[in-house]
């Protein structure tokens, strides 16, 4: 929980443990609101194997996935760990399966957990130490539930929302010339871009990314339609699936040559973009070029285009 609250800036309410005799053994359930969200089987007295890509010689093993990213990996025993982690894998104990899976759930659900009290909390927070900006903002220019709702858009793209102050001077700023509820979202994504890019650096500092082609950039931007849910793109079936077909093969790649690779595209089409996408890709992060800041390096380690196969 203070992990959590250091990277998202929320305070997670207790966690609850209880025990479920209907529940098969070694069995488990996370539940958010009463609703099971996920689940999976731990092997108490075994280990967790993952291929590093690096694995050089197979393992005997009862085949499984690994809960939180859903690879495939292995469960063995606890005598061949040291053998393992020699021709290449990676090990992991049940234990610490359990809380990166819960982890991972809780980053991906955030948005769900922000509930008005807490965001009352978070505000009188900040107006502890700015309380010009919660004074200029709250109630005269935004409702409290408008702020719940743009700080529920950022935590659902596993932005963090610890720098809190930025964001509200950011909203206080552009407020007064549009109530748009998304937009206003974008702008505080805007504000926060040098945590953005922090974010998904890679370990050697650069920013892998993923580019559309000018075509498909442009075709997309001319599909943009307002909505009552926000804009979305309005774009024909074929092409749609040829991009997300695309978007699919470029970051399989890019996973395969051990990246975590971004989608970069321009500013107007991030958000319709992600909506669309969000299904196959949930965790795949989108940047617009405008929250890359100076000095960061970017490196381009795919581009995609749509090929359409005329019937």
């Amino acid at each position: 929980r203070k992990a959590v609250a250091l990277e998202l800036g929320i305070v997670l309410p207790m966690i609850r443990i209880r025990d479920n005799l209907q529940l098969r053994v070694n069995q488990y359930q996370i539940k958010i609101k009463g609703s099971v969200i996920a689940g999976h089987t731990l092997m108490v007295n075994s280990v967790l194997a993952l291929d590093s890509g690096l694995a050089y010689q197979k393992l005997d093993g009862i085949e499984t996935i690994e809960p939180a990213h859903g690879t495939p990996a292995l469960w063995i025993d606890r005598a061949m760990k040291e053998r393992a982690e020699v021709v290449g894998y990676i090990t992991v104990d049940p234990a610490s399966v359990l809380v990166t899976h819960l982890t991972e759930v809780i980053r991906t659900h955030a948005s769900e957990l922000l509930n008005r009290q807490e965001t009352q909390k978070l505000i009188e927070n900040v107006k502890q130490t700015n309380d010009a900006v919660v004074n200029e903002l709250i109630p005269a220019q935004l409702s409290l539930g408008e702020v719940q709702k743009i700080l529920q858009n950022l935590l659902h793209e596993r932005v963090g929302i610890r720098d809190l102050n930025t964001i509200l001077e950011t909203l206080a700023d552009y407020a007064p010339r549009t109530k748009d509820l998304d937009q206003l979202s974008e702008f505080a994504r805007a504000s926060l871009a040098r945590q953005l890019c922090k974010q998904y650096q890679e370990e050697d500092g650069v920013m892998r990314v993923i580019t559309l082609a000018p075509t498909v950039e442009q075709q997309l931007r001319e599909g943009v339609q307002p909505t009552a849910n926000g804009n979305m793109l309005a774009i024909d079936p074929q092409f749609a699936q040829g991009l997300l077909r695309g978007i699919n093969q470029q970051v399989e790649y890019a996973v395969q040559q051990g990246y975590n690779p971004i989608l970069l595209c321009s500013g107007q089409i991030r958000l319709p973009l992600k909506r669309l996408i969000e299904r196959s890709q949930p965790s795949l992060p989108i940047m617009a070029y405008t929250e890359i800041v100076p000095k960061v390096e970017v490196e381009a380690v795919g581009n995609v285009e749509v090929e359409l196969s005329l019937v």
